[in-house]
């Protein structure tokens, strides 16, 4: 189903579903986006996007939501969606996540996560993921993800997950800290 542009288009399916417009469309579409699991799921766009997947999810359109590539996810523009975010974007992880924006999450890059805002989610580095910090950034997958900040960081994964603050931390550090004050090395247990 190689193309969908639809202004009262209610469902679509697809299993290679490239890429799908609309402004009502039921099927395929975010900001109610549900579920993301696809594994040739091409291109989708949203505003109830019930059910997508990814493993080849190269597009997405969603009031802007532009690409998106899971095991490459490249660029993602929704809302101001730069390139992985959803208005609580519950987990990032990514092989060569590139670019990430959600409400202001700048980038992201996994094997090379370089920098992250998202509410003042200032640097990340996947193989050397040093810096977290977020208020709803749900899970974090690194291989040497050494510090973690979070309001609500419910899940962290790691081969070498140094430190990792939860909801039961008691000293979780503040988004309010600035990133200039906040040294991996120096905070490794928070």
């Amino acid at each position: 189903f190689d193309t969908c542009d639809a202004l009262n288009f209610d469902t679509c399916d697809a299993l290679n579903f490239d890429t799908c417009d609309a402004l009502n469309f039921d099927t395929c579409d975010a900001l109610n986006f549900d579920t993301c699991d696809a594994l040739n799921f091409d291109t989708c766009d949203a505003l109830n996007f019930d059910t997508c997947d990814a493993l080849n999810f190269d597009t997405c359109d969603a009031l802007n939501f532009d690409t998106c590539d899971t095991l490459n996810f490249d660029t993602c523009d929704a809302l101001n969606f730069d390139t992985c975010d959803a208005l609580n974007f519950d987990t990032c992880d990514a092989l060569n996540f590139d670019t990430c924006d959600a409400l202001n999450f700048d980038t992201c890059d996994a094997l090379n996560f370089d920098t992250c805002d998202a509410l003042n989610f200032d640097t990340c580095d996947t193989l050397n993921f040093d810096t977290c910090d977020a208020l709803n950034f749900d899970t974090c997958d690194a291989l040497n993800f050494d510090t973690c900040d979070t309001l609500n960081f419910d899940t962290c994964d790691a081969l070498n997950f140094d430190t990792c603050d939860a909801l039961s931390n008691k000293s979780l550090m503040s988004f309010f800290f600035k990133k200039d004050l906040y040294n991996a090395t120096q905070h490794k247990e928070l």
